[in-house]
């Protein structure tokens, strides 16, 4: 471990303490003894031949070698820019193994190569690769002759193979054993009666990790997660002072692979010098800790549920109160990191604290280099590349960020980081950005940083892959006549990437600094850097009898989250880590608030729910109880109340803060709530109230319901709250969820006048209509017009087509259109066409009775009015035009 990675950073001290490796003492594993000779002399002799053959093709070897089959999607594409070779992979990975023997016809594969044609062994494995070209017969004969004396499962199939070859035997199955009782905490070597034992006939495993080869048909055997030989979830923790404080005492799967990627001088270093095998054996480690977690999160799904009060109350009318009577549902909760309520909250979070002092007015982005002194003093004794030791990267590149924000935030250096010390002037900004090439005489040494971090090619023309585009301000950039030469190129000033001098003098990285001063780099963070973060496979859930569950009642949240995960080395070691993905700072709470005995209610399966304590108490009911015992808050909102008060989750109750910045955010709800939306923009307003009924008066008028209310607060005039809804949602949501809502609201019919409303929203709308536009045509259109047409989920193509076949203009405008996308909803789909501006659909709904169709056109044009409109604004390059909806006959 490195002084720096110690526990207690703040304090210097002679003895430190860490928690990376071993957890602060209480994780301790037997050692990795050293390889095999020949095996260790291929990894770390670099100058033989035969070394170098085998450490560039390591991945093939192994391959060669296994006894499973690998499902794995290898992401190659990453590897098609300049960035050095890593491995990516998609998707949930998952070993196999098949039968003894192949069928009939079939050449053997992986641990069939041990048992089948024995004789010409070498030249099967050498066939199976498709890079057989590389591969040196040498080394593969060696490497089988070593794994015949050392390997533990080889030696058990070559006893399978000479059981099948002694005897007419035709049912033989080799049993692998997933585990030992022996304590995991001490070495002992394995022996073959401890991992594999020969079956003779029929035999039911009493393990469902247990593995049954048989001797020969064509199925494949998934693997399960935890038969390796190494971790089980029974290992315990090791005893220390602060045994008595955990909560925990046995030995995550995380702990187990963090314990083993550290490098210590009494322990063989096989794994940390595998290199590319390396890299991929770190992906594997980190997929297995992510299906660990989802398998908890699912197997403990019908322990903990939640339903209404007054849902429960009327079960209990109904004569029953059991939990296990209620309907069930797969949560994958906000606590699950990378899953869509982690996402969410997170953003609401974020743009809750720029609410409260504002948005930032630096972005900053630090990336690693991976040529920093630091690894290549660690890698340099070693002969490796910093691409073999993702470790290192993320290790040494958290303790550059932590030093980068001490610096920040400590040090100031770039002035207090403080809501009032903001800049105001172009000038200012000059002082703490620049986007020029400094000179090489006055200042050698800035002028080498910028050259090798700081400078990137001039975007589409040298460089037609490079992701940097425009959008940021425009810096002051003179035609001072300074160049840099990078890659055979003259650049000048205008490719020069915005920075600091301070940054790249201390961190010798590239260290993009840019102004802002909206909430778009919230979006950026969210939706751009974390977007698509880790997906699972879909799992089909069966219930206790084998059979589906009923689809009405089953609303699987975990089978929802399928697409498919990119996980690469460095990312994979930071999880392992436990490295932070997210950080902010004040705190930011979350406030829930409800209608009358409309909490949510967590509960067990076999809980008699009614009867809990405190059911029928919550956050928001114990907030309007405070008001009657403490005056300080009944000055207070229900968001302003956690900056004076911290809430005990045990006793349901409020009590004064003594310490801490607390930030208070209202949980956004949608207008199609109803009351539950109304009650929420009482709360933005309302102070002190100790009853539902406080909240609901105005001016000691009590009203009947909170949307009356609203009114009497001037709230609802004109649609008020409904352009109020999309103006909070474009601060989080995206255009596409804009849109959604947009066209909810039009079929709600609560929308006095929508034309209004489409008129102060629609910027809001087409945010990403020009981006989709230059992203999905060839533009050869000077002038186009984009058409969205929303209409019902449940019609069908073919319906919908066969209501507007007889419109000879729609016809031809769909022949002619260019789709950009379509979005499916449960009550309405909106699929965006990209037509000429020609074309007129003005009198599309006259010819479409049969379907109910909302027709919202865009016009992209440098000078021509939107379609059939003569009062467009000529000035801009983006109009709107409502045509109309098309009601069903």
């Amino acid at each position: 471990m490195w002084y720096n990675e110690r526990i207690s950073k703040d304090k210097n001290t002679t003895s430190p303490k860490f928690s990376l490796c071993c957890g602060d003492g209480k994780v301790k594993l037997p050692l990795l003894q050293s390889p095999p000779k020949y095996l260790e002399r291929l990894l770390f002799d670099d100058n033989a031949s035969d070394s170098k053959n085998y450490q560039c093709n390591i991945r093939t070897y192994n391959m060669m070698f296994a006894f499973t089959s690998v499902g794995i999607k290898l992401d190659k594409s990453i590897n098609e820019t300049r960035g050095p070779p890593t491995i990516r992979i998609q998707g949930q990975p998952c070993h196999r193994i098949g039968s003894l023997l192949p069928m009939p016809g079939k050449q053997p594969k992986f641990a069939q190569l041990y048992v089948f044609d024995i004789q010409n062994e070498v030249e099967n494995r050498i066939n199976t690769m498709s890079q057989h070209a590389v591969i040196q017969p040498e080394i593969v004969s060696t490497l089988s002759q070593m794994l015949d004396e050392h390997n533990v499962h080889a030696k058990s199939f070559r006893m399978a193979r000479d059981r099948l070859a002694d005897s007419q035997l035709d049912n033989v199955k080799l049993r692998l054993i997933v585990g030992r009782e022996k304590d995991c905490r001490t070495y002992n070597l394995p022996n073959v009666s401890e991992v594999a034992a020969l079956i003779v006939g029929d035999f039911d495993a009493d393990s469902r990790r247990d593995i049954i080869v048989e001797t020969q048909n064509g199925e494949l055997q998934r693997i399960h997660e935890l038969h390796s030989n190494g971790y089980i979830p029974d290992i315990l923790h090791r005893s220390t002072s602060s045994s008595r404080k955990r909560k925990r005492n046995r030995l995550t799967m995380r702990e187990w692979f963090a314990y083993r990627l550290q490098s210590r001088s009494n322990e063989a270093q096989t794994l940390l010098h595998s290199r590319k095998l390396f890299q991929q054996s770190i992906v594997e480690a980190y997929t297995m800790v992510e299906s660990e977690r989802l398998s908890y999160i699912r197997n403990n799904q019908k322990k903990l549920r939640v339903d209404k009060y007054c849902s429960l109350q009327t079960s209990l009318d109904a004569g029953s109160s059991k939990g296990s009577s209620k309907g069930k549902r797969v949560i994958l909760p906000s606590t699950f990191v990378g899953s869509p309520r982690y996402m969410d909250q997170l953003y609401f979070d974020g743009m809750a604290i720029c609410n409260h002092v504002g948005f930032p007015n630096l972005f900053i982005t630090l990336t690693c280099n991976s040529n920093w002194p630091e690894i290549r003093r660690v890698l340099a004794p070693l002969n490796l590349k910093a691409t073999d030791r993702p470790d290192v990267i993320s290790r040494i590149f958290i303790l550059k960020y932590e030093q980068m924000l001490f610096d920040l935030t400590k040090k100031h250096l770039l002035g207090k980081v403080v809501a009032y010390n903001k800049y105001s002037s172009s000038d200012d900004i000059d002082q703490i950005i620049s986007a020029e090439i400094p000179s090489h005489e006055n200042d050698p040494e800035l002028y080498t940083l910028v050259q090798n971090h700081m400078v990137h090619g001039p975007c589409e023309i040298m460089q037609s892959k490079s992701p940097y585009s425009n959008g940021y301000p425009i810096y002051r950039r003179r035609n001072d006549g300074r160049t840099i030469s990078k890659n055979g190129v003259i650049i000048d000033n205008r490719y020069t990437i915005p920075y600091n001098a301070k940054f790249p003098r201390k961190y010798q990285a590239h260290i993009n600094i840019e102004w802002c001063n909206q909430n778009t780099s919230i979006k950026y963070l969210f939706k751009y850097i974390n977007k698509g973060y880790d997906r699972v496979t879909a799992v089909v859930v069966y219930d206790a009898n084998g059979a589906l569950e009923n689809p009405i009642t089953q609303n699987d949240e975990i089978k929802e989250y399928v697409d498919c995960r990119y996980i690469s080395p460095c990312e994979a070691t930071w999880r392992i880590f436990y490295f932070p993905i997210h950080a902010r700072k004040p705190v930011v709470e979350r406030l829930h608030f409800h209608l009358p005995r409309q909490h949510n209610v967590l509960y067990e399966d076999d809980d008699d729910i009614l009867s809990k304590p405190n059911i029928s108490d919550s956050k928001f009911l114990a907030w309007m109880n405070s008001n009657k015992c403490f005056s300080e808050g009944r000055n207070l909102t229900y968001s302003q109340f956690v900056s004076k008060f911290v809430y005990n989750q045990k006793a349901r109750s409020w009590n004064l803060r003594k310490k801490g910045n607390t930030i208070g955010r209202l949980i956004w709800v949608p207008p199609t709530t109803g009351e539950l939306f109304y009650l929420r923009i009482m709360l933005t307003t309302c102070k002190g109230p100790t009853l539902f009924e406080d909240i609901r008066t105005v001016e000691n008028v009590l009203y009947l319901t909170y949307r009356e209310a609203c009114f009497a607060m001037g709230f609802l005039q004109d649609d008020r709250e409904f352009v109020e809804a999309i103006k909070e949602a474009k601060d989080w949501g995206t255009t596409n969820y804009l849109r959604k809502l947009f066209v909810l609201m039009l079929f709600t019919g609560a929308i006095t006048k929508p034309e209004e409303l489409w008129n102060q929203t629609w910027n809001s709308l087409a945010e990403d209509i020009a981006y989709h536009y230059k992203k999905t045509t060839l533009n050869t259109w000077h002038r186009m017009t984009i058409i969205c047409l929303c209409v019902p989920s449940d019609t069908t193509v073919s319906e919908w087509r066969k209501g507007v076949r007889n419109d000879h203009n729609f016809v031809s405008a769909c022949h002619r259109a260019r789709h950009l996308w379509m979005t499916k909803g449960r009550r309405m789909t909106i699929i965006c066409l990209c037509v000429p501006s020609d074309t007129i659909v003005s009198e599309w709904r006259k010819d479409s009775k049969s379907v109910r169709m909302t027709i919202i056109c865009l016009r992209m044009s440098s000078g021509s009015p939107p379609l059939d409109d003569k009062r467009a604004q000529n000035d801009h390059n983006l109009s709107p035009h409502v045509i109309g909806s098309a009601a069903s006959g």
